[in-house]
């Protein structure tokens, strides 16, 4: 039975040791490396609803489409994580706003949010979003903060 077994390895370009090595997932020189990002979503006083994170690379950020969308309800108690696997290397900018009523929309009083919100890089409610300001480099895992800020 062992030699047929080789014989099937052999003939499908495997082969067959005592030992398993372990198998170690390293991109070859056709794959780009990957990465993943991890959002910690600061300053969250509501404990309900979701929140809304978009990220956006260096082709998606002019167009104003995310690269990626992630939306996660907003947990009771503890840290608020949102996680991007498996991302290109690049630089990344990050928009988030926390969907309280969850109408999935950001709701406005005129042209002032009236929910949470906030970007990477920044804790000012009075900048808006610019992929320059708010990008930062992925180049290996990461975690970044963004802190929600709100005018209430």
């Amino acid at each position: 039975m062992k030699t047929l077994l080789n014989t099937i390895a052999l003939i499908a370009g495997l082969q067959l040791t005592a030992a398993a090595a372990p198998i170690i997932n390293t991109p070859t020189a056709d794959e780009p490396q990957t990465h993943k990002l991890t959002i910690r979503v600061d300053n969250v006083k509501v404990r309900q609803g979701t929140v809304n994170v978009a990220i956006y690379n260096a082709e998606t950020a002019e167009s104003g489409v995310a690269f990626r969308k992630v939306r996660l309800v907003i947990p009771a108690s503890g840290d608020v994580l949102v996680n991007f696997e498996q991302l290109p290397a690049g630089q990344y900018a990050v928009r988030m706003f926390q969907d309280v009523n969850t109408n999935l929309k950001l709701d406005y009083n005129g042209p002032v949010p009236t929910e949470p919100f906030g970007f990477s890089n920044t804790a000012s409610p009075m900048v808006s979003f610019s992929f320059e300001k708010n990008s930062f480099p992925v180049d290996a895992d990461k975690t970044v903060p963004v802190t929600l800020v709100s005018f209430e």
